[in-house]
């Protein structure tokens, strides 16, 4: 049986025999499972925004402005990340996070083929 490439971008590539994600080499007929988890933006830096808007009013409008921005500066630049999860005998093995969600589904996807085919 010849081998089938199913992934091959940024680092990754899935074939029919092996997996090597980030370096991280890993046999096909080995992984059981795979699996998606999710880390979603932090909610607390909308209690700063909350926290600040009572400041205009009462005539504190740096520090409103100040920590409105900041609220609105953390919530912005914590991007939402997906991990995948290899789950094996041995137990479950994160092999890649990324912040670039599409791609991490794609590895997902091309891992369910490999372990699908054999």
């Amino acid at each position: 049986m010849d081998e089938v490439v199913y992934l091959d971008e940024k680092g990754v590539t899935i074939t029919s025999t092996k997996m090597v994600i980030l370096g991280k080499t890993f046999a096909t007929r080995n992984v059981g499972s795979v699996l998606t988890k999710d880390k979603a933006r932090p909610r607390w830096p909308w209690l700063l925004v909350l926290a600040g808007l009572p400041q205009f009013p009462a005539h504190n409008t740096e520090v409103g402005i100040g920590l409105v921005l900041v609220g609105l500066a953390v919530w912005w630049f914590n991007y939402p990340t997906r991990s995948l999860v290899l789950v094996a005998g041995g137990g479950e093995v994160q092999a890649i996070s990324s912040k670039d969600i599409p791609f991490v589904q794609r590895v997902h996807d091309a891992v369910v083929n490999a372990i699908s085919a054999r």
